[in-house]
């Protein structure tokens, strides 16, 4: 009897183990892992690369120079091992000894991921930071709907002889009178659908144009803004089509624009940082007037980590962070991470590239 039932057991515990063993052979981790996988890395990738470049423009403002590291590689692999076993002794009643039966269930899951980082440097990437950036690329995302006067605010050195505010090697561009109404009259006219642009392609290079709605063609309101727009930009009244230039010796009817480049760009909002008061009189910081600050950008500082920030950064002893109700700043900071797209890494640099061996 008792050796009847002991041969059962083992047969259930057998049977058992084979019916694990079969189940997990059947299934896979891998497809339940994508979704979380995917999107966790995409978060943290997303979040590092702004914090990074917030660093950047901080450190700018203490005249020290930005760093890039680039994301290679992300390589997560995940081990599931399970056993059961089983061991049991019977032992006839004539015999000494004990009966017993009893099992082992054991399992291990493993999460190994390994990361790859390459630091951004070389002739290229120097090249990228200190050039201007393309004024095509600027023209085609305001064709696309990019507020005007948002976007040619952070990318543009100079409009016309209207002169952007700059921080240049810890020296200041006053901001010219009337380039900050340039911009507003632009954003005006993008908004009421008064000018189409082209950006065309021909054998010396691009030529970017820009047409004005002609005389009766609009409303009195609009024709106003662009009789003014003309103005500060010294174009003809009766000019309609403009051409757009990077050149510095124009013909009439032409305004010459100056881009930034990424390097000015980080310097000149690294003007929007603010300085711990025991810093500011130590003479290691570039010196910024009050009434000098970039529009729309503005890096908190303080001794603590704030409690909820849109991004937080430790420096040199103390925290640097963008508020999560400044919208404005965000803004800026999302325009200037697609920005350095233009910038130009090593050669057969790819993408991160996400994989997921299963085991």
């Amino acid at each position: 009897m008792v050796a009847k039932f002991f041969q059962n057991w083992l047969s259930i515990l057998a049977g058992g183990s084979l019916s694990i063993v079969a189940g997990a052979g059947c299934s896979s981790i891998g497809p339940s892992t994508v979704r979380r996988d995917r999107l966790d890395y995409a978060c943290a990738l997303s979040d590092s690369w702004k914090e990074q470049l917030l660093l950047n423009i901080v450190k700018t403002r203490y005249g020290d120079s930005p760093s890039f590291l680039e994301v290679v590689s992300v390589v997560s692999g995940y081990t599931v091992e399970m056993g059961l076993g089983a061991a049991g002794q019977y032992s006839p009643a004539s015999l000494r000894g004990d009966t017993f039966v009893g099992g082992a269930v054991s399992g291990k899951y493993t999460d190994r991921p390994t990361i790859s980082y390459a630091p951004m440097a070389g002739e290229k990437f120097a090249r990228g930071l200190m050039s201007p950036v393309p004024l095509d690329a600027v023209w085609s995302a305001i064709i696309g709907g990019v507020p005007a006067d948002f976007l040619l605010g952070l990318t543009l050195q100079s409009m016309g002889a209207r002169r952007n505010l700059g921080l240049y090697a810890g020296g200041v561009q006053s901001m010219e009178p009337g380039f900050v109404r340039t911009l507003q009259l632009l954003r005006a006219l993008q908004e009421a659908d008064a000018f189409e642009s082209e950006i065309i392609q021909r054998y010396n290079g691009l030529d970017i144009r820009v047409r004005f709605p002609s005389l009766g063609s609009s409303a009195k309101g609009v024709l106003e803004q662009v009789a003014e727009l003309k103005t500060l930009l010294d174009i003809p009244a009766e000019t309609n089509d403009v051409r757009l230039t990077d050149a510095r010796t124009v013909e009439s009817g032409s305004v010459p624009i100056r881009t930034r480049s990424l390097m000015q760009i980080l310097s000149t909002l690294g003007a929007g940082v603010q300085i711990p008061p025991e810093q500011a009189d130590t003479g290691g910081v570039v010196k910024v007037d009050a009434n000098e600050l970039p529009i729309g950008f503005r890096v908190y500082s303080g001794k603590d980590k704030p409690k909820q920030p849109f991004l937080a950064v430790p420096y040199d002893g103390h925290w640097y962070w963008i508020e999560r109700q400044d919208l404005s700043s965000k803004k800026t900071l999302t325009a200037l991470t697609l920005l350095l797209n233009f910038l130009e890494g090593d050669a057969g640099k790819s993408a991160p590239i996400l994989t997921i061996p299963t085991n």
